[in-house]
């Protein structure tokens, strides 16, 4: 079922029968006197390193003792036998000697090369992750990792396979860094657009003047400060009942927090799997905004905080959420969903467990303003450069994908003797 074709000299076995495979423990977090020591110790997260060069880490020698924390030596391989998203199955091989957690195998092969056997693995992720259920809160365990099927080449053609895919997933792995730095660069470069155009304008020649705002620097002489609260009205979100929500034939989209996470080119969302009634949200006095509103988060994480959408219906939000209404005899919608990436609400947050921010703290914050044939120009004009460096940024991702496809395949191919390495 793993594989269909092998060379012909080439022996077959189970895992269990050429390493010694064990799981570690975790000492009492309760107990600090566990904690802190010098003994390295890891947790599932480690088998995202490939190479695992540090620790999670360290525990005393009184934690060691006081749990089922085992050594794990230099060289050996470590596989997540549970984790979140894709760590379980993953596997890494160690450059330290370290204990480990009850959540990962410790794999100490008696015979063979280590790094074939750790290309073995990796290229057969989704089928070992296969011998658990298909319910991603169960873990694998050590029997069914004994009973992995292993093809033994001989030990010489085993060294020269992990050479050989050394040297290839290296050159691989560096081009697919290049591209995930590429695409930090032009996220960088679309922010820095945004910043340029929405505080300087698009005539580089016009006359300039100190604007008196920090964050913005000198502004077209001709542009006018002004606080938000000048520009429209903010309204926070509801909370609405979980039996009306969602009901056939409910008219009223009804965005949450999780809605505006993710990436959305032109900031505009329109649909949302909880909806309500008119009746229902004028019952419970809540705002029902117009489309091009400003919606985002006023309670969460700083990346949610420095997130803004637009609403292309009449919509509600939740009480975690809070809405512009913009006076449009004053601004342009599009414009001041530009103007307002460059505000960063993260920084002016209440502190706390869950930072979180209020109508004053908002609605006194000062942008430029461009007369209003001048703000949809430069709406268009970052419309359009929004849309130009997404789809190179989107073409640098798909590029990522191939080449992690290709990595694997290359993988794949010399651990099932499909090409013949020297």
């Amino acid at each position: 079922e793993w594989v269909s074709t092998k060379p012909t000299h080439w022996e077959w076995t189970r895992l269990g029968h050429i390493a010694k495979i064990y799981a570690g423990g975790t000492p009492s977090k309760d107990n600090p006197d566990y904690w802190g020591g010098n003994i390295p110790w890891l947790n599932s997260g480690c088998v995202n390193q490939w190479l695992i060069k540090e620790p999670s880490e360290f525990i005393t020698e009184e934690g060691y003792k006081g749990s089922s924390a085992r050594w794990v030596p230099k060289g050996s391989l470590v596989m997540a036998l549970a984790g979140q998203g894709k760590t379980k199955a993953m596997v890494a091989q160690l450059d330290i000697e370290a204990t480990c957690n009850q959540s990962m195998a410790a794999i100490i092969p008696s015979e063979g090369d280590p790094r074939y056997l750790l290309y073995w693995l990796t290229a057969k992720y989704k089928n070992i992750r296969g011998m658990a259920s298909d319910d991603t809160r169960d873990g694998l365990n050590l029997t069914m990792l004994g009973q992995i099927p292993v093809p033994i080449p001989p030990i010489d053609e085993q060294k020269n396979i992990a050479a050989h895919l050394d040297v290839e997933t290296a050159r691989i792995d560096t081009l697919i860094t290049e591209k995930e730095g590429l695409i930090i660069l032009l996220k960088e470069w679309r922010q820095s657009v945004i910043a340029d155009a929405v505080t300087k304008g698009l005539d580089k020649s016009a006359p300039m003047k100190a604007s008196g705002v920090d964050w913005l620097g000198e502004t077209p002489a001709h542009w006018k400060v002004k606080s938000l609260k000048h520009l429209g009205l903010f309204k926070a979100g509801a909370g609405f009942p979980v039996e009306e929500q969602g009901k056939t034939g409910n008219p009223l989209p009804f965005f949450k927090v999780k809605d505006i996470d993710g990436s959305n080119v032109d900031g505009v969302i329109y649909e949302t799997d909880s909806t309500i009634t008119y009746e229902v949200a004028s019952s419970l006095g809540a705002k029902v905004f117009p489309p091009n509103s400003i919606v985002f988060a006023k309670v969460g994480a700083a990346l949610l905080l420095n997130r803004f959408r637009l609403l292309g219906t009449h919509s509600c939000i939740d009480n975690n959420m809070m809405g512009f209404i913009l006076d449009d005899t004053k601004a342009v919608f599009r414009f001041m969903y530009w103007s307002m990436q460059r505000i960063k609400f993260s920084e002016i947050v209440n502190p706390g467990t869950v930072p979180s921010l209020n109508e004053p703290m908002i609605s006194n914050l000062k942008i430029a303003i461009p007369p209003l044939e001048e703000q949809k120009a430069i709406a268009a004009h970052l419309d359009s450069e929004s849309v130009r460096i997404e789809s190179l940024i989107v073409h640098t991702t798909e590029e990522i994908e191939l080449l992690k496809e290709l990595r694997a395949a290359t993988i794949a191919d010399a651990v099932l003797g499909r090409v013949k390495v020297i």
